[in-house]
């Protein structure tokens, strides 16, 4: 059976899978507008899985907010698939949706009923767990790593971070290499205030205990972690900090049983950044594509 809730029906209802963190309730709710929450009900009444979206100015948006949407939940058979998404389709344009974009998370195949089109597929980079990072390095990367090494830079996890330090550490840094800061202050501090187990901050400093390079990391679920804010100190960037930093990050994850580091995407909207591809390569990272559908 198919349904639309609302986010107190969602918070009430009973569940046949275990949500990813932006399939929470408490998540839905921070993007402060109303979440149409497509669902699949099984014969007990339990829901094996939902699709949310927001309406804005005749757009229906697939997630709401976050890095990735499409379908949260079991796996299902084609064919129910198939008759949800018209169904969800269908409640849409009810609703005034005269565009409709799903943000599909990284390496989803796309099915063949879907009638929307994909938007240039960008490119996405991730790290299996399973193997040893620094085995995977490049051996340019090999040689940052050591340097970094040599200077007595540290990789740590930051158990209890001064968010302001952080959010400021990374704000600059991406003014450097001229991209805007996402979120404010205040939202950011919400983020780690409204789930505090699903967030962690990492660092490398010196033997000074200066900040080097920090990331900030989503536990997007309970197998992948998620590289979501990487920032780097301008002083240090000779010493190539990052390299130690995410080997650092692997190994600790690794050791908490998630089995992929999920280091993002190396374009926009199709458009490639090559520098970033090449460093995400040579660190080991393995290419899949991240579609979005427009229709």
């Amino acid at each position: 059976m198919f349904d639309c809730l609302d986010l107190l029906a969602y918070r009430q209802a009973r569940l046949a899978y275990v949500p990813c963190l932006f399939a929470l309730p408490a998540y839905l709710e921070q993007t402060g507008e109303q979440v149409s929450i497509f669902a699949v009900r099984n014969a007990e009444g339990f829901l094996e899985g939902i699709m949310p979206f927001v309406l804005r100015e005749g757009v229906a948006y697939n997630p709401p907010r976050a890095t990735f949407g499409g379908w949260y939940g079991n796996d299902l058979p084609t064919e129910v698939f198939q008759d949800f998404f018209g169904f969800v389709v269908g409640k849409l344009r009810e609703a005034g949706a005269e565009k409709i974009c799903v943000k599909l998370p990284p390496d989803s195949s796309l099915p063949a009923f879907l009638p929307f089109p994909a938007l240039p597929a960008d490119l996405n980079y991730h790290l299996s767990l399973s193997s040893d990072f620094v085995g995977k390095l490049h051996h340019s990367e090999k040689r940052r790593l050591r340097k970094a090494q040599q200077a007595r830079l540290v990789g740590k996890h930051w158990a209890s971070p001064d968010l302001d330090v952080v959010h400021q550490f990374i704000a600059q840094a991406r003014e450097r290499k001229g991209f805007p800061m996402t979120l404010s202050l205040p939202a950011f501090r919400a983020m780690f205030e409204a789930f505090p187990a699903y967030y962690d901050v990492f660092v490398v400093r010196s033997q000074a205990q200066e900040l080097v390079a920090l990331t900030v990391t989503v536990r997007t679920d309970a197998h992948t972690l998620y590289n979501f804010y990487p920032a780097d100190s301008e002083a240090w960037l000779a010493y190539s900090p990052m390299v130690l930093l995410l080997e650092f990050v692997a190994n600790w994850a690794k050791e908490r049983g998630f089995e992929v580091f999920d280091l993002g995407i190396a374009t926009e909207n199709g458009t490639r950044n090559e520098g970033l591809i090449r460093f995400k390569k040579n660190i080991g990272g393995i290419e899949t594509l991240k579609y979005t559908l427009w229709g």
